[in-house]
């Protein structure tokens, strides 16, 4: 079955290039809809423009693997398109409960002060401390290189999209099997709030994994073996039912 991994906000299917080589080797790395390699798109961003893409985009049933959008993204997919969607793994996701303004004034700011006046401040809500002072780290200089290079309307756009969102009354019908990761030194998401939105996905399954917010960047070893955890779960759980 293909696994598609989902990127954050700003950044693009190379963030997972830092994973280790493993089963996810051949996974696909996939650029979301005005990032990465991806033009403006001639409809406005949303939500369900960002999932669609996906889909329509590959083949098969997926397994949807999503850190922080993509997450968001995942969840999208899996309540728009569930014959489509065989399991979702979404890391670093408070569900969007009560932040719609906070995403609405981080759009204004980079519309404002563009990418340069952001960067460091959305960097250390992504790192600890510890990589964003470390030398050479490769998960901080690829995202803020990648950030520095966005085109701001992009940036604010997918916060929209996000803000606009109403994914958190909708968690109750994720109907495909669920892992929701929570990495421990997250400053962006709080462990209750993941949590909660593990205990509204029906089965859904709660672990921690160390890290900060773009766990899959500053702690790839961890994030890869919790994927491969929810890959073989997911598997397991399939092949009971038949």
């Amino acid at each position: 079955m293909p696994v598609v991994l989902l990127h954050p906000i700003g950044l693009n299917g190379r963030s997972w290039r830092f994973a280790p080589a493993s089963a996810l080797q051949a996974a696909s790395r996939y650029d979301l809809l005005w990032h990465g390699s991806r033009a403006q798109p001639a409809a406005p961003l949303s939500l369900a423009s960002f999932a669609n893409d996906v889909i329509e985009n590959h083949d098969g049933p997926l397994d949807l693997i999503g850190i922080s959008m993509g997450a968001y993204v995942a969840i999208e997919a899996a309540l728009a398109r569930p014959e489509r969607v065989r399991s979702v793994l979404v890391a670093c996701f408070s569900g969007g409960r009560g932040g719609s303004e906070r995403l609405r004034e981080r759009a204004q700011y980079a519309e404002q002060y563009g990418m340069a006046g952001l960067v460091e401040g959305t960097l250390e809500r992504w790192f600890t401390r510890r990589a964003l002072e470390a030398e050479n780290q490769f998960g901080v200089s690829y995202a803020r290189e990648t950030l520095l290079n966005d085109d701001p309307r992009a940036f604010a756009a997918s916060w929209r999209a996000l803000a606009d969102n109403d994914v958190w009354s909708r968690l109750d019908q994720v109907a495909v099997p669920t892992t929701v990761l929570h990495a421990a030194s997250d400053v962006s998401v709080a462990r209750a709030d993941s949590k909660s939105v593990a205990e509204r996905i029906p089965g859904a399954e709660f672990w921690v994994i160390p890290g900060p917010h773009l766990a899959h960047l500053e702690e790839p070893d961890a994030f890869e073996q919790a994927t491969l955890s929810h890959l073989a779960r997911v598997h397991k759980l399939l092949r009971a039912r038949d």
